[in-house]
């Protein structure tokens, strides 16, 4: 049912059809599942979905690229990326078009390798040193929208 429910969810937010959890409780339970906004909240961080700006400029849930999506089950497993990032990050600065992410020490390089298999947009690539690594983003929205998402898998 989880499985289910989450692709659907991608089917919708690859609509453009998400721009609120609210919204997408609504389409869940109109499509006969009945769920909470816990229940959602945990799908969205499961999924990697992010607010961005779609191609209308509005904004909305986005999901990530194609590849990250296919191997999203072991990403959102209690030993995927997420936990690791749970664990590891010390702290998300963004600095103009500079995502700054602080690590526990040996950590940096992991988590930095990790986020880099995302294929996030709008990441022009990224530098990783022991505790700390930087993204460099291609305008100072994206690196604000980097940030978040970040600071949202916490």
């Amino acid at each position: 049912m989880k499985t289910k429910r989450q692709e659907l969810i991608l089917d919708l937010v690859r609509q453009g059809l998400v721009d609120t959890q609210e919204r997408l409780t609504k389409l869940l339970t109109e499509a006969g599942y009945h769920v909470t906004q816990a229940t959602v909240s945990r799908d969205i961080r499961e999924l990697g979905l992010y607010k961005g700006q779609g191609s209308d400029g509005d904004y909305r849930y986005l999901a990530p690229s194609s590849a990250m999506v296919r191997t999203k089950p072991n990403l959102a497993s209690s030993n995927g990326i997420f936990e690791i990032a749970r664990r590891s990050i010390i702290s998300v600065q963004q600095a103009m078009q500079l995502t700054v992410v602080r690590c526990r020490p040996g950590l940096a390089n992991a988590v930095c390798s990790a986020l880099d298999a995302m294929e996030i947009p709008g990441i022009l690539g990224t530098v990783s040193g022991d505790d700390t690594f930087f993204i460099a983003a291609a305008s100072p929205t994206d690196s604000e929208r980097i940030c978040k998402m970040i600071k949202d898998m916490l």
